[in-house]
């Protein structure tokens, strides 16, 4: 069964939001992967460092906001333009460059 990715577009302003459903991805599932890619890079591979990231499937900004966070150059991308836009708007307020 195909994904019903239209949830994006009309979620997209609250990706934020800590009473919205999609902030779940953030406080459960975000702490995990990222701590995967920093045990992964940080430890395995301490050559990629300085490496850029591409973030597919960006959503909300979650992870992209923890790599740059963490000094990577991120790109983020997404099908769904009010969530990119969503992503840019918080990224900027929170003075990170993605």
């Amino acid at each position: 069964m195909p994904a019903n990715n239209s949830i994006y577009n009309s979620n997209a302003a609250s990706w934020w939001d800590e009473n919205n459903f999609l902030y779940l991805l953030k406080t459960g599932i975000n702490p995990v992967r990222f701590d995967y890619f920093q045990k992964v890079i940080w430890h395995d591979y301490p050559q990629l460092l300085s490496m850029k990231v591409l973030d597919i499937g960006c959503g909300g900004g979650f992870l992209s906001e923890e790599f740059s966070r963490n000094g990577y150059s991120v790109t983020g991308l997404d099908l769904s333009v009010r969530s990119l836009a969503a992503a840019l708007y918080h990224a900027k307020n929170n003075r990170l460059t993605i």
